[in-house]
């Protein structure tokens, strides 16, 4: 018999520790995990760093993603790395140091009236860092963002800076 790569994720994704809450997060370990506790919403803590060659969606109404010093890189160069559907929000922290979002391609996208909250940790990036649609917000209060070419992309969305880094 052929050996099957959809159990293998299944298996991958069981794995996940954690019940999602502030004090329980979901540990992800994998792309396959990040992407299943992406779409659980909730609060979500890196537990090792991550390469990812396909986009992750904020399907959730909230996630809470702690980069705990690890960085997510996403391979893809059509793509952003996260994209947060329309009216979902993505809040981003490191309890560690030097967490962060690496992409070749974008980092994160908000869909329309998406909010993206950055307490922490960097986005880098080849192209556009963050994208945003109309209606949506990007609120940085701590980190970096910083991109080769464009590090914000306000396509009819808002940028409020708080009090942190703004680098292109």
């Amino acid at each position: 018999l052929p050996f099957s790569t959809d159990i293998y994720r299944e298996v991958e994704t069981m794995a996940v520790t954690g019940s999602g809450t502030v004090n329980d997060p979901y540990i992800a370990k994998t792309y396959e995990q990040i992407k299943w506790a992406f779409g659980m919403g909730g609060y979500v803590r890196l537990g090792s760093d991550i390469s990812a060659d396909s986009l992750v969606y904020v399907a959730a109404d909230e996630v809470h993603l702690d980069l705990a010093g690890y960085t997510y890189t996403s391979n893809s160069v059509e793509s952003a790395a996260f994209i947060i559907q329309q009216t979902k929000a993505l809040y981003i922290t490191d309890s560690g140091s030097n967490g962060k979002i690496a992409a070749n391609g974008s980092g994160i996208a908000a869909g329309i009236s998406a909010k993206l909250y950055m307490y922490g940790g960097s986005i880098v990036t080849e192209n556009n860092a963050v994208v945003a649609r109309p209606s949506s917000g990007i609120f940085l209060y701590d980190g970096t963002i910083k991109s080769e070419n464009s590090a914000i992309y306000l396509n009819g969305g808002g940028f409020f800076q708080i009090n942190r880094t703004f680098c292109n």
